[in-house]
């Protein structure tokens, strides 16, 4: 496991790293950085940390703010440090969503070894989560629902059952690829989230005889403000501990609730056509989730309707794109 110390209190950092250290979880020196450099460290770092503290003193309101940047921008568990003396204080603290709070005046080494076995019991808990793989595109004309329900449509015949969610909130229409009829949205869910359960969820998806299962995208454009990126985060949570698999259809990159399901999400997989400004937006979308804090390892690059005439050549768009391209959809 590896922890990431965001700090501007050093005597506490030092001895959440000592902690953490002595029951032996991977915290070099570098991993310890202030407030305002925790940003650049997630895009700089090697691999993503697995568990991130974030030491609320000396300044709490500028803590806060980090915690609700990290929430949004990864997907690495994040932990509060500060006073247990103000209830109060203690809940605006948690609204932010850390997974814990530890007392920064205990000791800070028996509660790392009580957070870790916390962290342990969560682990076993959502051991049966389903795989979430999530497919956008740069640009228009990639195929990228095509590709979605297709990979639904494969995933569903292997193993049963598959969920298909529509994020393309502004123009989805999947449901007229399966000539389904939309009585129920993702708003239906969203609308409900405070009393969503597996049933409710499962009540709002519109059933296909391939097995794949669709969670239809707002009908009307003024639904969409009510997908929140805490809905979104929520309704991929919910879908991955009901199907084995999830496809999501990210309408983009770059609104809030379409980031936060690429965040929850195993596998994205970016779809393009080896055309010249295809390759212009994939490197920009790269560039743009890497400074993002996005994992590169979990990014695949899918050439759709390869094998069209005049297309650029294979070799050259991974010697421009600087990587491989993990997958090749046939024409």
């Amino acid at each position: 496991m590896r922890a990431l110390i965001t700090s501007d209190n050093q005597p506490v950092a030092t001895r959440l790293r000592q902690g953490l250290l002595s029951n032996g979880v991977d915290c070099p020196l570098a991993s310890v950085v202030s407030l305002e450099r925790v940003r650049d460290t997630l895009v700089a770092a090697a691999g993503p940390p697995d568990l991130i503290f974030v030491v609320l003193s000396p300044d709490a309101d500028a803590a806060i703010v980090t915690l609700e940047l990290l929430r949004a921008r990864s997907r690495a568990r994040l932990c509060a440090v500060g006073a247990a003396r103000d209830p109060r204080e203690i809940l605006r603290v948690v609204h932010t969503g850390p997974t814990d709070y530890l007392d920064e005046n205990g000791d800070l080494g028996e509660q790392v070894v009580s957070l870790l076995q916390r962290l342990q019991a969560l682990d076993r808990a959502e051991g049966d989560r389903g795989v979430v793989l999530s497919v956008v595109s740069p640009g228009g004309g990639s195929g990228c629902t095509t590709l979605a329900a297709n990979l639904a449509v494969a995933l569903a015949e292997k193993h049963e059952c598959c969920a298909l969610c529509d994020f393309d909130l502004r123009t989805g229409d999947i449901v007229s690829m399966f000539n389904l009829k939309p009585s129920h949205s993702i708003i239906d869910v969203c609308s409900n989230m405070r009393a969503l359960d597996d049933e409710l969820f499962d009540r709002a998806l519109l059933k296909h005889d391939s097995g794949v299962h669709v969670l239809a995208a707002p009908q009307r454009y003024s639904e969409v403000q009510q997908v929140t990126p805490e809905a979104a985060k929520e309704v991929i949570h919910i879908a991955s501990r009901t199907y084995p698999y999830v496809v999501a259809d990210l309408e983009d990159f770059f609104h809030r609730e379409q980031f936060q399901v690429l965040l929850e999400s195993d596998r994205l997989l970016i779809a393009f056509r080896l055309e010249f400004t295809a390759l212009r937006n994939i490197r920009r979308t790269l560039e743009y989730l890497l400074e993002n804090g996005v994992d590169k390892d979990k990014i695949d690059l899918v050439v759709n309707q390869f094998g069209r005439p005049r297309e650029i050549s294979l070799q050259q768009a991974e010697k421009a794109l600087g990587r491989k391209v993990n997958f090749l959809v046939p024409d």
